[in-house]
């Protein structure tokens, strides 16, 4: 049995990293005698997995430098394929294939680039997304209407919510302004800003990845500056420890990715962070947007908002009514079970390896 893995992003470590590598910890883990081959441009580095919540050992698998236009060749060893992409998956000769479309940036289009593109996707027996809101897109952009959704896995086990403090989480890479992937600090600094003479004693802190490179650490230097005279701290390329003390401490949990966007490209797609927030007691307050809205249910299990002056006036709610928001914190909890990693890894076996019999349980003599 030989499976194959190509993630063309694989040096970046998000959440379709998460992903594809929990599905390969899967595979590594029930199939131990599965070849399993990494193809990515990047060297795979597992230490830096373990950041994702993802351990597989470096001797599990092979790596094969390899960009897109090298996958379609190799792929024709493979009993499996499953890739990972933005646009467009490669074209797949492996016996069984599955893409994982993080969203469909651009449409099929016209002319000849629209026969290859098809024949691309068509070489996939399984379309992967992350939400109902990707699917619709998907179906819209690409022509596929039986994408499969399966949410992330969200690591809710090991969540143990503390004693909450005065204290608001936001938890987002650290992108460039221009980049679709932005979390809109500045947002949330804005909405802070005026909370703050309305909130004694609160204080936001801002956590996530942060790449050395000019554009990145611009974008940190100019939030430093805005958020300059707040109780703000940032947390840039925090410790899984961090994150877990701020997470127990922090009574809500801030988002605002796509607020004020048009494009739907630049929604979240899901939302692991907020689950994750949830699990550890944290009462979400995100914008009424995308992938969000799958998650969080206004005045059930967190608060949604439309504009600033909402996301400040459900916050300033939460904070002078504790026992709503105990209430709301309580099913916040109990809702991020449903994200689980076994939820997860129980989906991708039915949908993704038992079809391509990996994993199969050996049939009885007789």
């Amino acid at each position: 049995m030989r499976v194959g893995f190509h993630d063309p992003y694989l040096e970046i470590l998000g959440g379709g990293e998460k992903y594809l590598l929990t599905i390969l910890e899967q595979v590594a883990g029930e199939a131990p005698a599965a070849e399993i081959v990494v193809l990515s441009p990047a060297r795979p580095d597992p230490a830096r997995w373990e950041r994702l919540g993802v351990r597989v050992a470096p001797h599990a698998y092979r790596w094969v430098r390899s960009g897109p236009l090298g996958v379609t060749p190799r792929s024709a060893r493979f009993d499996l394929l499953v890739a990972i992409t933005n646009h467009f998956p490669p074209l797949s000769l492996a016996r069984r294939s599955a893409a994982i479309v993080q969203f469909p940036f651009a449409p099929v289009g016209t002319g000849p680039r629209r026969l290859e593109r098809r024949a691309r996707l068509r070489s996939y027996d399984t379309v992967l997304c992350y939400s109902q809101f990707v699917r619709e897109h998907i179906a819209e952009r690409l022509g596929i209407g039986d994408a499969v959704v399966i949410a992330p896995p969200v690591d809710t086990e090991g969540a143990a919510p503390g004693a909450k403090g005065r204290s608001i989480i936001a938890v987002g890479r650290f992108f460039p302004a221009a980049d679709a992937n932005n979390k809109k600090h500045g947002v949330l600094i804005e909405a802070f800003a005026r909370l703050h003479p309305q909130a004694d004693g609160w204080r936001l802190h801002l956590v996530g990845g942060c790449h050395d490179d000019p554009g990145s650490q611009a974008y940190l230097a100019a939030l430093r500056e805005q958020a300059a005279g707040l109780p703000v701290d940032f947390h840039p390329n925090a410790d899984p420890g961090t994150l877990a003390g701020l997470y127990a401490e922090a009574a809500l949990f801030w988002h605002a990715t796509g607020a004020g966007e048009q494009r739907p490209e630049r929604l979240e797609h899901f939302g692991i962070t907020t689950v994750e927030a949830m699990a550890w007691g944290c009462v979400p307050v995100a914008p009424a947007l995308g992938g969000q809205l799958e998650i969080v249910a206004d005045g059930r299990n967190g608060r949604l908002w439309h504009t600033v002056d909402e996301l400040v006036a459900a916050s300033l709610d939460l904070i002078r009514d504790p026992a709503a928001t105990e209430t709301l914190r309580t099913a916040a909890v109990a809702d991020a079970q449903q994200f689980t990693k076994e939820r997860f890894r129980d989906e991708i076996r039915r949908h993704v390896l038992l079809p391509a019999g990996v994993g199969r349980p050996a049939r009885t003599p007789g």
